[in-house]
């Protein structure tokens, strides 16, 4: 967001204010999506109970230890905002919904990042992820919200779906990627890299009662 040209002025169009730790590679979507749900943190009560969903839904994926890239990702999918082939049909851009994939069913986002059957030497993984055959869902929002309630391998779920859309991506634009049945290894890879960047925890100093020092004090 600091080294983008996006502010318009055509002197120091860049942003300067000290830039942010935590966020020093984020960009400026990213803003958008933190006051949109700061916004919705402010609204009064009274809110539907699915409205209140999505918020702790948010959270969560807010709160996972992922690079942005992939909260970001999540959410759009959870939105339904990626621009999937039947999104894009929707909004009379193409005219064929079929995924480029399997050439068989219409590309959700639910259908790009999980249940294509092409993907299946992505989510080979059996015993990670031998729920994606058990499961019956309508949409990725509603996958997103079982494995939070399960509890299930977030951070790699959400590595791997952004690594699935990324070569999904290059792909189609025709750039050099890798074999599909590398996905899921060089997911971890990257989710492992990221995470050994990570600053540690800072441990807060315990403060010392100093009425309770002295030669005087007794327990």
């Amino acid at each position: 967001m600091w080294q983008q040209s996006w502010l318009p002025r055509q002197q120091n169009p860049h942003p300067l204010s000290l830039v942010i730790e935590s966020l020093a590679d984020a960009r400026v979507e990213i803003l958008i999506d933190g006051y949109r749900f700061l916004k919705s943190e402010m609204e009064p009560d009274g809110i539907d109970e699915n409205v209140e969903q999505d918020k702790a839904l948010w959270r969560t994926v807010w709160s996972l230890q992922i690079p942005n890239k992939m909260k970001i990702l999540m959410r759009r999918a959870c939105r339904n905002s990626l621009p999937t082939k039947e999104i894009l049909v929707r909004r009379t851009i193409i005219d064929n919904p079929i995924c480029d994939r399997c050439k068989v069913e219409p590309e959700t986002a639910l259908h790009a990042l999980w249940s294509c059957s092409e993907l299946d030497v992505v989510w080979e993984d059996a015993s990670t992820w031998s729920c994606r055959g058990n499961t019956s869902l309508m949409d990725f929002k509603e996958l997103m919200s079982w494995l939070i309630k399960q509890n299930h391998h977030l951070e790699l779920f959400s590595a791997i779906a952004w690594s699935i859309w990324s070569h999904r991506n290059r792909v189609r634009m025709l750039q050099p990627s890798c074999n599909p049945n590398q996905l899921a290894t060089l997911a971890k890879e990257l989710l492992s890299k990221f995470m050994a960047a990570q600053p540690p925890p800072r441990i807060q100093p315990t403060s010392t009662c100093t009425r309770c020092q002295g030669p005087g004090f007794r327990v």
